[in-house]
């Protein structure tokens, strides 16, 4: 991994995942990009147009203030950083600087809101989860000590997911993390555990010297299943595949629904 992508409106929120990104950027040896997104001025009426576009000017100074505050923090770590300043006329969206910047990771806050709320709170974070092109880590709280020593990939393993795995084991190798893999099993037919526990042998044999460990569970509620092994293995990260299954049951909603009842950062594999 070369280069994170960091969106950021300056929020609590957000800085957590800026320090989240510049703490792995530093392991993995890895850029930062940190992006910010301005709305335009509306300058439709003319006699409020002075007082809306002096507005926006403060509102530009404080972002490019803030935006060159992370790059110093960065840079005085010894990791290049870079700011990025864009305005929006309604139609910019973080997913866009994916490609532009060759962006191997985006590493953005969410605020966490359940229910009717996170329509407008949590919507950002489930939306780039959905389109983007690149792992996306959502962190919603970041406990006091956060090391990345262990981290859990969760998979129901229906397709080939080597590509997510392959991603995740070198994310955990560069980390030198412990990675749990967890093959969940449906509950009406399941996989035979010796079955799992040779299939997730064999994916984690192409990486020599990773540090891994296997759990088995047959549930019908997937998304209990991965936050109970979770708590179990105190995994600090959970790692899922966005491309799961066909029938939809994995996939994005896997994804949203991970990311509304889990306080730990969750990664989403594309």
């Amino acid at each position: 991994m070369k280069k994170i992508l960091v969106p950021t409106d300056f929020s609590t929120c957000a800085n957590q995942a800026a320090g989240v990104a510049l703490n792995l950027a530093k392991r993995l040896g890895a850029w930062v990009y940190f992006l910010h997104i301005s709305p335009e001025p509306s300058v439709k009426s003319a006699v409020h147009s002075d007082v809306e576009l002096e507005a926006h000017h403060r509102e530009v100074s404080t972002a490019k203030s803030e935006l060159d505050e992370w790059v110093r923090r960065g840079e005085s770590r010894g990791i290049t950083c870079f700011p990025i300043l864009v305005f929006d006329n309604g139609s910019e969206k973080i997913e866009h600087y994916c490609k532009p910047y060759a962006i191997d990771l985006i590493v953005m806050g969410s605020h966490g809101a359940k229910g009717i709320r996170k329509l407008i709170i949590g919507s950002n974070a489930q939306r780039v989860v959905k389109h983007a092109g690149v792992p996306v880590l959502v962190i919603k709280r970041v406990p006091e000590s956060f090391s990345l020593n262990t981290l859990l990939f969760a998979s129901s393993f229906q397709r080939d997911v080597t590509n997510a795995f392959t991603w995740v084991g070198n994310f955990s190798n560069g980390l030198k993390s412990r990675l749990h893999l967890l093959y969940l099993a449906e509950a009406i037919n399941p996989t035979p555990e010796d079955q799992a526990i040779s299939s997730m042998k064999k994916l984690a044999s192409g990486f020599p010297g990773l540090d891994y460990a296997l759990d088995y569970a047959i549930t019908n509620d997937q998304v209990w299943a991965i936050r109970n092994v979770a708590e179990k293995v105190q995994a600090e990260l959970i790692a899922i595949s966005a491309a799961e299954r066909e029938d939809g049951l994995w996939a994005s909603n896997t994804a949203v629904s991970l990311l509304d009842q889990e306080d730990r950062p969750v990664l989403v594999i594309k």
